[in-house]
Formats: structure tokens, C-alpha cells, sequence
């Protein structure tokens, strides 16, 4: 195509661009955490990449029939607790795959523990497909948590990013009506609103020049013109809807009409804000004080994921904790999906025993242990919220932690948690832990696996521009062809490319990625901002480790405990250097040797204050990771003499004689294809040991009426000299 018609399409699809995901061009794009290093692009080197992004890409596929989606990672054990391997990759394939796969609504409804409800109101409809789900999010028209109410102090204006946009909120009290939130930028001269103040009246002004504004945005006063001037509408800031509830600050990223402020007559936000539970949801418990927010320069699908899957923890953070909330072949896990209030949920739910955290127990033992445990659930609740729920055997709620992925923008996210118990433990936790310090172990904790995290970001993110790429060019050439035929092929979602799902608890992540793949391209601004960089040949660039576990600016700044504690430990820090000084010089001087000690109490005062200074910046560096890796060896010894986990089977060939001769190989190939090989022998014999997710060799050894495993591949042994004599292939 020529050039100039290719201009022409250009200019087509960009008016086509939906108004879901418009937004006033007043928004300035900036970001408190770091953006990707990212290269400039290279033009003309991807023609499609030219088109404007439409914002309904995923209409583009054809509509999915329905069915149900009720899935189990593995298959259930049997009386005598022995899995097939082979039927339980095929069902995580069905969930991974299956693209008719639909959602099951009934038993969506019986989702109790999840917090999971019959369908009512505005969501009530058919059954549909988690993919329509997806595609059906209107992502303006939900609520997003801005902060929580203790991190945005009443009467000081805040600047918060959503969708790579920028708002200015402020608390107010609530004689004044609330928290009020405009775009960041002021109509006069484009400062930004987020630097004014809140005036007594409850308007925010411009520090520039003096502009009011109320909660709907309307210009109440401009100083330099008389207090009874009209003022037209074209001097009104453009206004947001924003909601406090049980200590969180909620935007809703949907324009208010000029001047016009939201009726929260009749509001309900255990209703209308995704995440927040009714006071019979809760089942009795209540939210502690534990609260935490950390702004990651990683996408929010990449945390989303990483919150939502519990097979990273005995690895990442070397703990057994989420072992509970995992899977594994003798304990499946449930994946069901539906809709809460109109929006799509997927929970996930295993028996609450032990998987990997030991020895597993197979058989009739097993299968009882599951039996009577209670379940652990995941939920997703879209589109950013996950939380993690567990129960007494009796049935009862006993523990309730909500996590928020927020999409702060392309490569950047705002991640937020907290914790519900039963009324006692929560006050305990209150009366033993300090919010500070608590933000100082989950800083920790986190630190484990950020980076990690990031390291996936320059291959997602590059191979979701690819994605887009293609949709746009197939999109093209359909119009280009003049009858709509185009090109017949598919374009393959984004995570069947770049995933591979093979763990039994991967059947919570693999319907997750399925409704990314339809709701993700949807997501405001995300398609221009993924199109502005020359991500077609990967060309990301990893992130520095400084900069991805950046507390300071992330977390310490925009945290007003944790920054007040740490500038009162500087304090103490500083001031006992003095003292320290002073008493060791006058110990010295005067030989008086209480002063010597009061000395030396004061340095251990100082150099404790020091190490929590350093807590709230960058500490977790190479040599601390290395540190944290040397455990995961120790923690999952047990694994490695565990017949589940592996020698699912084994093969051994010994040659005829001392004459090299060629047999075969089954190998499983990068794509998961089976892959017959012709391999040369040396009279050694070989063992080949396969697992789920790999092939092993090891050489055997042998002595008189045995052939003995290699040790670091299994210990089972033979009587088999005769057979291997003669060549022949034993299965063991």
C-alpha cells in the first residue's frame, strides 16, 4: 500500500478512537515512580505501528460460545492418592486454552468464601465467557483507590496517577463535603492544581495565580477580577467523582459535567467500588491498622499476577506462608469464575494443608488431610483488586488480607494492601505493631521479589506492542481488501506466547491472563503509549536494581509515618553522635570512666538509629539477595527425595556391546512438542529421568546383578544385568 493511503487509514482509525478512553488534553503525564528506560522510536520501522490504536481491539475476535468454566488444576486423587500426570496437564491446558470456555454462573453465586453473590441489579445477565468479561470493562466507569485517608492529610492537595494521568486530591472534612479531586492542571495556565491549598470554604486554589475551584470544578473566584463577575464555564477545572470509605480515598476517572459536582444521594460502596465488602461480607472481622503503599516502576499486570499466585513464595521469598493458598496433584485447586455487581471474579480454592512446605502425603492419608481441611481462597475481583482469605475449621473467616494492583500508568503501578481480623486480633496487632514498623518488614519482603518481577517487564511489555502491532495491521488489511476478508490468521493472545503454564496452582493465573488478554488493551491511553516506543525488537531496557527497589522515593515520601519516623531516627542518630563524642572526650581528658560508658551506650544508640534510617532507603542490594537465595536450598531439601515431584518415570538403555550404536530420545522441545532424536550412545549406560516440566540425564553405574541409578537422579535400583546385556530398555 502506498504510502499515502497508509496516512489515510492513519488519520481513520484515530477518529475511531472510543470516548471510554478519552480524557481532557488538560491531563499533564508524569509520574512520582521512574518510567522503563525506553529507546526513542525508529520511524517507518514497523509501518502498523504508525496506527492509531482503536479501543475496541478486542471486538475484533469472534464472540465465544458459552459453556462452563469450573475448573481443577490437577485431577482428583484417587482412594489410593496416585495422580496422572498426563490428565492434569490436559485439564490446566483446558483452562489455559480452551477458548470456549465460559463462565459458570451458579457456581459463581456459592462463591461464600470470596465474597461472591447472586447476581443483581445492573450486573444481572446471561452466563459469558471470562474473555467478554474482560472486554465488557468499562475502565473510566470504575473506582480506584487514590490512598489511604492516613497518607493524605486533611487540607494538603495531593498529586495521584491513574492511567499515566495525573489528578490533584485533597481531603477535606466532612462539613465540606469530602475529598475533591480535579485534573492537575489549572485552566488558567496549565499549573498544576496539586501545589495550591485548600482555601476555608473548602475550594482548592491555584498557588499561581489564585483560582478557586470547587468540587465540581466550577471557578469560584479569580482574584484579579470583582467578586461579582460571571465567570464563564470555560474557566472551570475538569472534576472527578472521589470517595472516602473505611480509611481509603476512591477516584472514579470519569469527567463531571462543567461545574457540576457528584450526588452521592444513595450511594453505596459495598455496591459501586470493586474490593469493598458489606458488613455481612466481612463474616465478622474487621480492618486492623496495617496499612501499605508502595509505588513499584513495574506494570500493574505483572504485580497483579505476582499478588495472585502462591507458588513464588517458597522460592522468591523463601517462605512457606503462601504454601496454603498453593496447589499441588494431591490437593487440586477449584478455579471458578463469575461476576460480583457486575464485574468479573475468579477464586481459586484449595484445602488449607501443607504442599510443598514438606514431605507431601500420599494415599488415603492425603486424601483425609484434605478432607477436613478448610479452604484457602484467592479472588480476583476486577479490575485490580485480589484478596486472600482463610478459615477455621469450623468454617468461620479467621483472616482477610486486600491487595490493590492500581494502573498508575505503562510500566508503573501503585501497589496497596491490607489486612482484616477478628475484632481481638486486631486489636492486638494495633497495641504490638507501629504502622512504620511494619512498613520496614514488608519493605523487606518485597524486596525479595521486585526485581525479579521487573526482569519479566522489557519481555511483556515488548511482546504486547507486537500484539498490538499485529491486531492494528490484520484490522488493515481487512479494510484494505475492500470485501472485509483480510488475512484469516489469528492473532495469538499475549500470554500464550510468553507464558507457560504447567503447575497445578497455574490454573488461577492461566484464566486470569485469559481475561487480561480481552481487558487490558482497553485500558486508557495504554495503546498510544505503547505504540510511542520501539518495543518491536524487545528493546526495553532492564531497569537498575536501585531503582526498582527504590524505597525512599516509592514508599518513605509518600508514607507520612514511615518519613517521620525515619527523620526522628536521623534526629536521635545525629544528636547521640554528638553526645558520644563529647562523653568520650571528657572520659579521656578527665579519666573518668562512667563517661567512657555512657560513650559507648550512646554509639550502639546511634548505629541502631543508623540501621533505621538506611531501612527506609535502598538496602536490599546483590550481596543481601545472594544471602536470601542460600535458604531456598535448606527449605526444599525435602523435595528433592520426593517421589510426587519427581521420577515420574524412568528409562534405561545400555548398549549390546562395547560398539557405539545410535537409539532413541524423547525430548520435549521450548513449545512443548513431543521430538523423537537420534542420539549417539558411549557404552555407558544412560538414565533418562522425565518429570513434568523437563528430561534429565545422568550416567549409571553398574556391578554385579545391578545397575544403579545416578544418585542425583534417583535411588531406585535394579536386579537387571541380564537385560542390559542384551540391550533391551527397562522402565523402572
Amino acid at each position: 500500500m502506498s504510502s499515502g493511503a497508509l496516512s489515510a487509514s492513519m488519520q481513520h482509525s484515530m477518529q475511531q478512537v472510543t470516548l471510554q478512553n478519552q480524557m481532557p488534553r488538560s491531563a499533564t503525564i508524569t509520574s512520582a515512580a521512574p518510567r522503563p528506560a525506553i529507546s526513542s522510536l525508529k520511524s517507518n520501522k514497523h509501518a502498523a505501528s504508525a496506527i492509531a490504536p482503536r479501543q475496541h481491539l478486542g471486538d475484533v475476535a469472534p464472540r465465544q460460545k458459552r459453556g462452563s468454566v469450573s475448573a481443577t488444576a490437577a485431577p482428583n486423587a484417587s482412594s489410593s492418592g496416585s495422580m496422572t500426570l498426563e490428565r492434569g496437564m490436559e485439564q490446566l491446558h483446558e483452562i489455559t486454552h480452551e477458548p470456549e470456555a465460559a463462565i459458570n454462573q451458579e457456581s459463581a453465586a456459592e462463591l461464600g468464601s470470596s465474597g461472591s453473590s447472586k447476581e443483581t441489579g445492573r450486573g444481572a445477565r446471561a452466563a459469558s465467557s471470562v474473555e467478554e468479561l474482560g472486554r465488557d470493562l468499562n475502565w473510566r466507569s470504575e473506582w480506584f483507590p487514590a490512598g489511604f485517608s492516613k497518607d493524605m492529610p486533611e487540607g494538603q492537595p495531593m498529586k495521584v496517577t491513574l492511567f499515566d494521568e495525573d489528578y490533584a486530591v485533597v481531603q477535606r472534612p466532612a462539613s465540606q463535603g469530602g475529598p475533591l479531586a480535579l485534573i492537575d492542571r489549572c485552566p488558567h495556565r496549565a499549573a498544576a492544581l496539586s501545589q495550591g491549598v485548600l482555601t476555608p470554604g473548602g475550594n482548592l486554589q491555584c498557588a499561581y495565580h489564585g483560582w478557586q475551584f470547587d468540587a465540581g470544578g466550577a471557578c469560584k473566584s479569580i482574584p484579579q477580577l470583582p467578586a461579582e463577575a460571571s465567570l464563564p464555564k470555560s474557566t472551570c477545572a475538569t472534576a472527578f467523582p472521589a470517595y472516602e470509605h473505611e480509611g481509603v480515598v476512591f477516584i472514579k476517572p470519569t469527567p463531571l459535567p462543567r461545574g457540576q459536582a457528584y450526588d452521592f444521594t444513595n450511594f453505596d460502596p459495598a455496591k459501586e467500588i470493586h474490593g469493598v465488602r458489606g458488613e455481612d461480607e466481612m463474616e465478622g472481622l474487621v480492618w486492623s491498622g496495617i496499612q501499605f503503599t508502595r509505588d513499584f516502576p513495574i506494570d500493574y499486570t505483572l504485580l497483579l499476577e505476582n499478588v495472585a499466585d502462591p507458588d513464588h513464595g517458597m522460592f522468591a521469598h523463601q517462605s512457606t506462608q503462601f504454601d496454603k493458598h498453593a496447589a499441588s496433584t494431591e490437593h487440586p485447586m477449584k478455579v471458578e469464575a463469575g461476576r460480583r455487581l457486575g464485574r468479573a471474579t475468579i477464586t481459586s480454592s484449595t484445602p488449607a494443608v501443607s504442599k510443598l512446605g514438606k514431605t507431601r502425603k500420599t494415599g488415603s492419608q492425603g486424601a483425609e488431610e484434605a478432607k477436613d481441611a478448610p479452604p484457602a481462597t484467592i479472588t480476583f475481583e476486577a479490575p485490580c483488586h485480589v484478596n486472600w482469605t482463610r478459615r477455621t475449621p469450623d468454617g468461620k473467616a479467621s483472616s482477610y488480607i486486600a491487595f490493590w494492583a492500581v494502573p498508575t500508568g505503562l510500566g508503573r503501578c501503585r501497589f496497596m494492601t491490607r489486612s482484616a481480623a477478628t475484632p481481638k486480633g486486631a486489636k492486638l496487632g494495633k497495641l504490638l505493631m507501629r504502622r512504620w514498623l511494619f512498613s520496614m518488614f514488608l519493605n523487606s519482603f518485597l524486596d525479595q521479589d521486585s526485581f525479579l518481577v521487573a526482569s519479566q517487564q522489557k519481555h511483556v511489555l515488548a511482546e504486547e506492542a507486537q500484539v498490538l502491532r499485529e491486531q492494528l495491521a490484520k484490522e488493515h488489511d481487512s479494510k484494505g481488501s475492500g470485501d472485509g476478508s483480510g488475512s484469516d490468521k489469528a492473532v495469538a493472545p499475549l500470554r500464550r506466547r510468553v507464558f507457560n503454564y504447567r503447575a497445578p496452582s497455574d490454573a488461577l493465573l492461566a484464566l486470569l491472563g485469559r481475561w487480561e488478554d480481552a481487558a487490558v488493551p482497553r485500558i486508557p491511553n495504554r495503546n498510544d503509549a505503547l505504540l510511542s516506543y520501539d518495543t518491536g525488537d524487545g528493546i526495553l531496557q532492564p531497569l537498575e536494581r536501585k531503582v526498582v527497589l527504590d524505597r525512599w522515593t516509592q514508599h518513605t515520601l509518600i508514607t507520612p509515618e514511615s518519613l517521620t519516623a525515619h527523620n526522628r531516627a536521623a534526629v536521635i542518630r545525629n544528636v547521640c553522635i554528638a553526645l558520644s563524642a563529647l562523653a568520650a572526650g571528657f572520659a579521656t581528658a578527665q579519666l573518668y570512666w562512667p563517661l567512657g560508658v555512657a560513650s559507648a551506650g550512646l554509639a550502639v544508640v546511634a548505629a541502631v538509629c543508623n540501621r533505621l534510617v538506611a531501612a527506609f532507603h535502598y538496602v536490599y542490594d546483590e550481596k543481601a539477595s545472594q544471602k536470601d537465595l542460600a535458604r531456598i536450598a535448606p527449605l526444599t531439601a525435602h523435595l528433592q527425595a520426593s517421589p510426587a515431584l519427581h521420577n515420574i518415570s524412568c528409562i534405561l538403555m545400555a548398549p549390546t556391546s562395547k560398539t557405539p550404536r545410535y537409539t532413541q530420545q524423547h525430548l520435549i522441545t521450548d513449545d512443548g512438542q513431543a521430538q523423537d532424536t537420534p542420539q549417539h550412545l558411549e557404552t555407558a549406560p544412560i538414565v533418562i529421568t522425565i518429570t513434568a516440566a523437563a528430561v534429565a540425564f545422568a550416567p549409571a553405574t553398574t556391578r554385579e546383578g545391578h545397575i544403579s541409578l545416578a544418585a542425583e537422579t534417583s535411588s531406585t535400583e535394579h536386579t537387571a544385568a541380564e537385560s542390559a546385556s542384551k540391550g533391551d530398555i527397562i522402565s523402572i
